[in-house]
């Protein structure tokens, strides 16, 4: 029933946005009126790098409690909506605003693909929720793998005034002490996150300041973290239309916002975390440079 779903609605979410879906409850009940979305606070999915967070929705509420998610990838191109071979358990990260969940399929190529999620929740209960993706065959943004640009972003020494680094409300003068230029240089890993506090549009971006900040509380002895204010002119403006980017928004290839990138002691790019990121997971990658 979930596959002739999918694939009857699959050009209708595309139309949307590609980022929400109804649910239905298990096999043996009707489905639910007030459904478990799935949300994907990400849009530049690609072939490598394609790491896919989403959040659960019971209505306008984030579910907190879901035990586990299991999701299958499905041929939406095929006479019939067709499973793949591919098939994973998502990893969870509850240690964030809103919790989140983080999967990394193996598309078989660019294109519309379906999702099919098996959702655990708290009371043992079992749902499943179908949704799109569309994947993309290459991007501009620097990629896992690539030498990241040697910025040269502004920092407390070129620019005195705190509120003209960054929208954040309580700003941590720790992460506009140097260039990404400086911090690769130093030998240290690096974690850079394109973010803009003030402005985010959704509570899905907003808490990644708080995450880099504790990061850098925890792990400022064994790691640099630097954060680059989306927009140039924030301190000048009260109107979004009138807001311009960073010239850093370009070098790294960015048109959207939060990006957290984790760079190796070498200046690689080794992480590229698009939407949410928690404490865990950067501390997972920054772990993964260690082995």
């Amino acid at each position: 029933m979930y596959l002739k779903k999918l694939g009857r609605y699959w050009a209708t979410l595309i139309a949307v946005g590609l980022v929400i879906s109804g649910c239905s409850v298990g096999s043996n009940s009707a489905p639910v009126e007030d459904a478990v979305q799935v949300i994907i606070p990400a849009t530049d999915l690609t072939l490598t790098g394609n790491r896919i967070p989403f959040m659960l929705y019971d209505g306008p509420e984030p579910v907190r409690d879901a035990q586990a998610v299991s999701v299958q990838l499905v041929d939406l191109m095929a006479d019939t909506p067709t499973p793949l071979d591919w098939q994973a358990s998502a990893d969870n990260y509850s240690d964030y605003a809103v919790p989140y969940w983080v999967i990394a399929p193996e598309f078989p190529a660019p294109g519309i693909w379906g999702l099919q999620a098996t959702i655990t929740l708290g009371d043992g209960t079992i749902t499943t929720s179908d949704f799109v993706v569309d994947i993309k065959a290459e991007t501009e943004v620097v990629a896992i793998g690539q030498a990241a640009p040697l910025s040269e972003n502004k920092t407390l020494t070129t620019e005195s005034d705190l509120t003209r680094l960054t929208s954040d409300w309580d700003p941590m003068e720790a992460l506009y002490m140097q260039t990404v230029a400086d911090a690769v240089a130093s030998g240290q890993p690096t974690v850079v996150s394109f973010a803009t506090p003030a402005f985010c549009q959704t509570i899905f971006c907003a808490p990644v300041i708080n995450t880099i900040k504790n990061a850098q509380a925890e792990l400022g002895a064994d790691a640099n973290f630097i954060h680059i204010e989306v927009f140039d002119n924030h301190a000048d403006v009260d109107d979004f239309e009138e807001l311009e980017f960073v010239p850093e928004m370009t070098e790294w290839g960015l048109r959207t916002e939060p990006w957290t990138f984790v760079i190796d002691a070498s200046g690689v790019v080794t992480h590229q975390l698009q939407g949410p990121v928690s404490l865990r997971e950067i501390e997972l990658a920054l772990e993964s440079l260690e082995s």
